[in-house]
């Protein structure tokens, strides 16, 4: 079908028609043209509303919504402002790749704004553009917002799809919706900074209770621990005091000490100094040994003078010798050179000698070339034919290897199938051991008992584990359907045969089996669907639950029975957006992963949809089992190993045929073989020949260069004996020099000798007075030890007190003046009577008893102050903040209600005078809710009387009035909001639906009157034009969408 857009009543079906109309002052943001591309049902239409009413007229699924949609999509809005799916690409007409939505906005500057929209239908997407520009879509919707179009505001916008959700708004969103409408923006912001002020106002007495309950409860507590916390002062107190005795005392143990130490001190003193003179003695005559010393040293250098000429003289003697020794070993190597190459001359005149007669032998060697040729070719001819007969047979031994791989490959991944099926099933019991363990015991019972003979028909182990999935991926389409006790249960054929398993299972004391019968086989159930699912393809369904799975006939006729599976379709997400046009009686089905239920309302006949999402994970079917693939593998299998049996067989034979005609190949490939290697040794020889002609050559050169180094050898021998006599005379003259230097160095020595015995007297006194010295010096480092103990004992007295004064010492002047302070002012000032003092404070001590958790209670009441007092500073912070809300909740309450009542006041004026012309009567009132700060519960309350019969006005719901009553009461308010809200044009879609004759007519009129004087633009789309319609001094575009 082509929908045309048309003004005349035969319908000219290429164009949209506009009449010619006087000009009109237009609202800046009027909508001056709207141009359609492949749009829904569109193909190309350009439609020019006008300046006021525009009515658009049409049957039901002529296209006349597509306009309203096609302006929410072209100012930015989505499928979901009108209920239509949620892609975008739905709205491109089928069969093109994309659509375009063109809207001309009338500005009062010299050019109108163009804005675009493209919509493609591969990917979702769309490109925006304003006059012409590509923008993002945040910028085009800033475009056009500039003009006050919401596309999302009901009171502008109320397509058909939407018309249900504004009769449905309560008072508080009647009341957002107008405050998003009107011009003044303060309204709205300071109605939800109130909201956001009283919110916060209500927790203020719950937080201001809790925190003075908490204060409360922390003091209590506090007051408990007072006679603790004077108990442990108390103590610390004598604590104190006993410090002060115990440094005092130690004070005084350094001082005695100290006294002590510092005469024994000037006894050292004493004793050092006699020390000192023993020293100088032994010091003098150690002078005297020095000076006796000197001159023996002086004595000692004269011999090391001569010692060294003496060195020296042997150095040169030893570098004359081994001169001499390198002028022998040169000679020595002359000789054995000489002797190497007289060898080596011999060694070449017999190589030359050998190599001749080689020659020679080589001459002599002849072989028939043309008669070895010959033989080759003929022996070639006879391998050739030979391999012309394997060649056929080793094609074959390939082609029979491939089918035997082939074969055994076959086999193998056959077996890997078929132990795929096998952990299928082993899982299966797994999982009943694992989850069900008494359904297991009973399972094992039935495995092992005499079926035949305890029942009368088919018994079979709990239903899920008969079910086989054609598809692993719809087990959660089946778990969905089947419930969770049938899952579990066991089936029967027969009804008498569960009340004897039942039975066992009760004399076993098994738990939770469960068990059902099969409906009995003179029941006929009916497995085809009511509609043959072809049919229902095009609403997005692909197959029916029960054709998903494959179980034995007594399962299936319960499940059919039971949960009508062969009449629950299966299909994609696709069958959301067609929910409207299924079949009425398809009430239970699955879209992709969304369990769908549609039930009819038996009062209002209208389709209650229940969407609910399904996991994608398996508790059951897990593990399916495909029996008739087993089957098929099975004989798959028994099919290959025989096929592999014959090729085997056919192996074999190739492989002997092929033996023995190789084998008579090898006569003739060894044959060749030795041709072709005499005819190489005859090339080789004749080859060596030459090369051997040439090193004869070589070595004759070598022997004359030879014989030539020999006579050059022998005159350098000549001279190296000469230089070896020259060293020689050398050697003899530094031996004359070294006899007489020998002479010199024994004759110092001897004088020497005689001064080291004065040496040693000397030596004798010094040793007595340091025999002397080292007696006195025992008994000063004895004396050096007691000092030292002295002093050790000292330091540890002086720890003792630092430790007792935490550190401080009398030599800190200023820190040490408090505690001198606290020292003096106790009157005892012996050791004994300061530690019967300290024996006294101790006593007192032990009689005050405290609790053993004291410094952790002391801990806890010092934190608890100081928590108090945070405590009391939050209240107070509470308090305060409390105030500033409340001010500031009265002063914009002062500012903001006023207003609203104003705009409440005048929307109530304009509803009571519109509905007083049709015989009704209403009224539009504030719902303040019931405290004073409850800006949650603000609204509009909209109250209605259309009939006489009923004794005063009520609130407006669908209990009360009808579908057209509430539409009539929508149609007014929203022309009330007209005279407040300064829109450019607004968009109602089929409001008159429901509405009897006499409401729509006085509405169409109420609408003729209310645009005779107004610039604002109104879109109404109505089914029907009515009849005998007076348009009062405007002009009034009607467009007929009719089919071509």
């Amino acid at each position: 079908m082509e929908n045309i857009a048309s003004t005349s009543q035969n319908g000219d079906d290429s164009r949209v028609a506009i009449k010619k109309r006087k000009v009109d002052h237009k609202v800046e943001g009027s909508i001056v043209k709207v141009v359609l591309k492949n749009f829904m049902t569109f193909t190309d239409v350009v439609y020019t509303p006008h300046s006021k009413l525009n009515l658009i007229i049409g049957p039901n699924g002529s296209g006349k919504s597509s306009i309203v949609t096609a302006l929410i999509l072209g100012f930015g809005g989505n499928p979901k402002d009108i209920n239509r799916g949620d892609k975008v690409s739905q709205f491109v007409k089928l069969g093109k790749s994309a659509a375009e939505i063109s809207i001309e906005l009338y500005k009062r500057s010299d050019q109108n704004v163009n804005l675009k929209r493209t919509i493609y239908a591969s990917n979702d997407t769309c490109n925006y553009y304003v006059n012409n520009a590509l923008v993002t879509k945040k910028k085009y919707t800033d475009v056009v917002e500039s003009f006050n179009i919401k596309v999302h505001n009901l009171c502008q916008f109320l397509p058909q799809d939407r018309l249900e959700d504004f009769s449905k708004l309560d008072s508080k969103g009647l009341l957002i919706n107008a405050l998003q409408s009107i011009e003044n923006k303060d309204l709205l912001n300071n109605f939800e900074k109130l909201k956001s002020l009283a919110s916060s106002m209500t927790t203020y007495d719950v937080d201001k209770k809790n925190l003075q309950d908490r204060i409360k409860s922390e003091v209590a507590v506090n007051l408990k621990l007072e006679t603790i916390v004077s108990t442990f002062t108390e103590k610390k107190s004598l604590e104190e005091q006993l410090l002060v005795v115990i440094q005092k005392r130690c004070w005084t143990l350094y001082v005695l000490a100290w006294q002590q130490i510092s005469g024994e001190k000037k006894k050292f003193e004493e004793s050092k100094k006699h020390n000192n003179v023993a020293l100088s003695l032994i010091n003098q005559q150690r002078e005297k040994i020095k000076n006796k010393k000197l001159g023996e040293n002086n004595l000692k250098n004269v011999i090391l003078q001569n010692a060294n000429a003496v060195i020296k003289l042997v150095e040169k003697l030893n570098n004359q010798v081994g001169a001499v020794e390198c002028h022998l070993s040169d000679i020595n190597e002359f000789k054995k050179n000489v002797k190497k190459r007289s060898i080596k001359v011999e060694d070449l005149t017999e190589s030359i000698s050998s190599i001749e007669e080689k020659l020679q032998s080589i001459k002599n060697e002849t072989l028939n070339v043309e008669e070895c040729k010959m033989e080759l070719t003929e022996i070639n001819k006879n391998i050739k034919n030979i391999e012309l007969n394997i060649y056929p047979m080793r094609s074959n031994l390939e082609s029979v290897k491939n089918k035997l791989k082939g074969l055994t490959e076959k086999m193998y991944a056959i077996d890997q199938e078929l132990e795929r099926e096998k952990r299928k099933e082993d899982g299966k019991n797994q999982l009943l051991q694992r989850k069900f363990p008494e359904i297991w015991k009973a399972i094992k019972w039935l495995r092992n008992c005499d079926k035949l003979t305890i029942f009368r028909g088919q018994v079979f182990e709990p239903l899920f584990t008969q079910i086989e999935l054609h598809d692993q991926k719809n087990a959660k389409y089946i778990e969905n359907i089947i419930n969770y006790r049938d899952m579990i249960a066991f089936v029967f054929e027969y009804g008498e045969d569960m009340t004897i398993f039942n039975k066992i299972v009760k004399q076993e004391h098994w738990k939770k089996i469960n068990s059902i019968s099969a409906p009995p086989a003179h029941i006929n159930i009916n497995e085809l669907p009511n509609y043959d699912i072809n049919s229902l393809r095009q609403f997005g369904f692909y197959t029916y639950a029960l054709d998903m799975i494959q179980a034995p006939s007594v399962i299936r006729r319960y499940l059919a029975k039971n949960y009508d599976m062969q009449n629950i379709p299966i299909g994609s997400k696709e069958v959301i957006n067609n929910l409207q046009r299924l079949p009425s009686n398809i009430g239970f089905f699955f879209a992709g992963n969304d369990q769908v239920h549609i039930k009819t309302s038996n009062y209002t006949g209208e389709k209650i949809t229940r969407q609910t999402q399904i996991s994608n994970e398996s508790q059951f079917l897990l593990f399916s089992v495909d029996s008739n693939l087993i089957k098929s593998l099975t004989v798959k299998k028994e099919e290959v190993r025989v096929n592999c049996e014959h090729f085997e067989k056919q192996q074999i034979e190739l492989n002997n045929q092929l033996r023995i005609t190789e084998d008579s190949r090898q006569p003739f490939i060894a044959r060749k073989k030795e041709i072709q290697g005499n005819f190489m040794k005859f090339q080789n020889r004749q080859q060596a020949y030459d090369k051997i002609i040439k090193d004869v050559e070589f070595k004759k050169c070598e022997l004359k260069t030879e014989k030539e180094m020999l006579i050059k050898l022998s005159s350098q021998n000549l001279q190296l004996i000469n230089k070896y006599f020259d060293s020689m005379n050398g050697v003899i003259e530094t031996m004359d020099n070294y006899s007489i230097s020998i002479n010199d160095l024994i004759a110092s020595t001897s004088i020497v000798r005689n001064c080291c015995v004065d040496m040693k007297e000397e030596n004798k006194v010094l040793k007595q007075l340091k025999k002397l010295y080292e007696t006195n010096l025992n008994n000063f480092n004895v004396y050096l030890k007691y000092i030292q103990k002295l002093e050790s004992e000292f330091k540890k007295i002086l720890d003792v007190a630092l430790h007792w004064s935490r550190g401080l010492s009398p030599y800190d002047k200023t820190l040490f003046l408090t505690m001198k302070r606290k020292l003096d002012a106790i009157e005892q000032e012996d050791i004994d009577d300061l530690d019967e003092l300290i024996v006294e404070k101790k006593a007192k001590l032990n009689c005050l008893h405290t609790d053993q958790n004291a410094p952790q209670l002391i801990t806890e009441y010092k934190e608890r102050k100081i928590k108090i007092k945070n405590l009391e500073k939050t209240l107070e912070n509470l308090n305060q903040s409390a105030h500033t809300k409340e001010y500031e909740i009265e002063r914009l309450y002062s500012e903001w209600f006023p207003k609203i009542q104003e705009l409440k006041n005048l929307l109530c004026v304009n509803f009571q005078k519109f509905l007083l012309s049709f015989g009704c009567s209403g009224v539009i009132e504030l719902d303040v809710g019931v405290t004073r700060y409850d800006f949650q519960a603000y609204g509009l309350l909209i109250k209605v009387q259309f009939r006489n019969d009923i004794p005063s006005l009520r609130l407006l719901d669908a209990k009360c009035q009808s579908g057209g009553e509430r539409a009539l009461t929508t149609a007014i308010f929203l022309l009330c909001l007209q005279e407040v809200t300064h829109f450019p044009f607004r968009i109602v879609d089929e409001i008159n639906q429901g509405m009897d004759k006499v409401y729509e007519r006085k509405l169409m009129e109420l609408f003729m009157e209310l645009f005779e004087d107004r610039h604002n633009q109104y879109f109404v789309v109505t089914p029907k034009l009515i009849t005998n319609l007076t348009f009062k001094n405007t002009t009034v575009d009607i467009i007929f969408c009719i089919d071509k």
